[in-house]
């Protein structure tokens, strides 16, 4: 037991006082009954939460006799809905000991158009939930300046883990839909799919006088902040390498010929490639392109900047935590400072308070609260150059920003031909490619090796092509789409209780990705499939979104016919959604 007690560790936000994560499951079989329609949520002063309860018992809605003298469940109808939060917990109207109850109940209620509380939609019957040791007067979540939310509970990731949630939103409205998963492969839904690996369950927490431990069910995705913006935009596509870039780089490439030939000694070497340079550059220029310089062409590419800025790698790697209840895209303030030109820190006039059940609380020796908020700042993502965000798929083991980078060469170079009149097109997107399998040193640097085949990771024309979703930067009307994130310090007890149940077996969160973000995107995260599904939300013309889905050429994937990478004629881009 004193070894159990050695591996509790700071409690993560919305679990209460000494409470961590998810819970073992019942010694009984759970049943529920699934909603046939999507459940309306409450979207209000920039909160997103369900109308419901969570009782310790059963009683007749799960064909159970209620107990004499039953514990009392949830104090108000309001419960957060979170996947960033692994333990589902209950917070009764009066104060009690923390305690489990291995055979509860949790139901959601439809939202009548007052706002109040209508006919059961949901249902789930003996699934274990966790007693907050605090009151619903103190197991609150305040933001900013918006009134503060009084919860009856938290509906987590141990149980969300059992089913998809259907995210979808509208300018006033705000949905969730709870289904046993898609059983349906990648390559047949039109969507950009995410596949994730749940983190957590590292931990232990001592209830009582029991030690629990739980289940993973953090859900993290990999994302580039602040990439170059999308230069495959519908209708006004930019070019990966021009006929002007290759005529500046052969005036550039003679005149170092001419430099190296009016030296005393000649350097062989130099010239050798230089003229070699000069050759491939004319081939460029007039549509020849010999199969035995290819390699040469990506040395040349490399070494003469010929593809645009937008298909080599920009942005800032980072890892986010999705949470279906935080109300803002937050940033770590260290993340912050790796961002170009952001005022991280802010006046105390300008910063914002947040309170988070559970963690920004301590309980004194008279059983009062004490709340301690955390203050953030608020800075801007993205511009008429860069995107904001962009969430980003994992092949073999590149980065984000390398994987979207590597995505945007090949869905623009291996298209589909479009003017077989223009020979010069097929050698400028070949020079588009990257190929770093024949370098031994490149390979030292990885450049995505993970298999005895370094081809299926370092050759463009051979890798899979990464799915992404990107939010922000230039519009389509010639705007600018910004998202705001809330910078918060490194040593809010959000962070800490976040970072010590992921570290061992992930990178550090450098953020969550919260209600204000989910909103710009229709979204299913699917947890028994273990993947995320995004498309960019139909009619939003002031909002710059761009999503694309993933393309392979394993024939071991049932929508593959070929084991030639082919990029569709749409290079992949998925349907909006409403």
């Amino acid at each position: 037991m004193a070894r159990m007690r050695n591996r509790l560790a700071s409690l993560p936000w919305l679990c209460p006082l000494g409470l961590v994560l998810g819970l073992l499951g019942a010694c009984s079989d759970s049943s529920e009954t699934l909603p046939l329609a999507p459940i309306p949520l409450v979207s209000k002063n920039g909160l997103l939460y369900a109308l419901g309860d969570i009782q310790p018992t059963l009683d007749e809605r799960c064909a159970a006799t209620p107990e004499p003298g039953a514990p009392a469940g949830s104090g108000v109808a309001e419960l957060l809905v979170d996947t960033g939060t692994p333990l589902t917990t209950f917070v009764p109207s009066e104060s009690d000991s923390a305690r489990q109850f291995p055979h509860g109940q949790i139901s959601f209620r439809a939202v009548r158009a007052d706002g109040s509380a209508g006919g059961t939609q949901f249902l789930r019957c003996n699934v274990p939930v966790v007693r907050s040791d605090e009151n619903t007067q103190q197991f609150q979540l305040r933001w900013d300046k918006l009134p503060a939310l009084s919860l009856g509970g938290v509906f987590g990731g141990d149980q969300l883990s059992h089913f998809a949630m259907a995210l979808r939103f509208s300018a006033t409205t705000a949905t969730m839909l709870l289904t046993r998963g898609d059983l349906a492969t990648w390559c047949r839904i039109d969507r950009a799919v995410i596949p994730f690996k749940a983190l957590g369950g590292e931990l232990a927490v001592q209830l009582a006088d029991t030690v629990i431990t739980y289940p993973a069910s953090r859900i993290t995705v990999g994302a580039c902040v602040e990439p170059l913006a999308n230069p495959l935009n519908e209708g006004n596509m930019t070019a990966c390498v021009s006929e002007s870039t290759v005529s500046a780089a052969l005036l550039r490439v003679s005149a170092t010929l001419a430099q190296l030939e009016a030296q005393s000694p000649r350097d062989e070497d130099q010239l050798s490639r230089q003229r070699s340079y000069q050759a491939i550059l004319l081939g460029l220029k007039s549509g020849t392109c010999p199969d035995d310089q290819r390699t040469l062409l990506g040395d040349l590419a490399e070494d003469q900047a010929l593809r645009n800025p937008a298909y080599s790698v920009s942005g800032t790697n980072m890892r986010f935590l999705i949470s279906t209840a935080i109300p803002e895209l937050l940033l770590t303030q260290t993340a912050c400072r790796r961002l170009t030109g952001k005022a991280c820190t802010c006046a105390a006039a300008d910063q914002i308070k947040m309170v988070l059940p559970g963690l920004n609380a301590t309980r004194t020796g008279d059983g009062s609260v004490t709340e301690t908020p955390d203050l953030g700042c608020r800075v801007k993502l993205g511009d008429a150059a860069h995107a904001a965000i962009a969430m980003v798929a994992k092949q073999k083991q590149l980065s984000p920003c390398d994987e979207l980078a590597r995505s945007r060469r090949q869905r623009y170079a291996l298209r589909p031909a479009e003017d077989p009149t223009h020979p010069q097109e097929g050698c400028l997107r070949e020079a588009c490619l990257r190929n770093l399998g024949r370098d031994p040193a490149l390979l030292g640097r990885r450049c995505g090796y993970t298999d005895l085949n370094s081809d299926l990771a370092c050759n463009d024309k051979l890798s899979p092509v990464a799915s992404w979703i990107e939010l922000g930067g230039p519009t389509e009307s010639g705007g600018v789409d910004q998202l705001e994130a809330v910078v918060i310090p490194d040593s809010a007890p959000l962070w800490q209780s976040i970072n010590a149940d992921v570290r061992n077996l992930s990178a550090q969160v450098d953020g969550i990705v919260g209600v204000a973000t989910l909103k710009r995107m229709f979204s299913i995260i699917d947890s028994p499939q273990a993947r995320l599904e995004f498309a960019c939300r139909c009619g939003e013309p002031n909002a710059a979104c761009h999503a694309y889905r993933a393309v392979t050429y394993y024939t071991a994937d049932t929508c593959v016919e070929s084991d030639v990478l082919t990029i569709p004629s749409n290079l992949g881009r998925t349907a909006c959604e409403p």
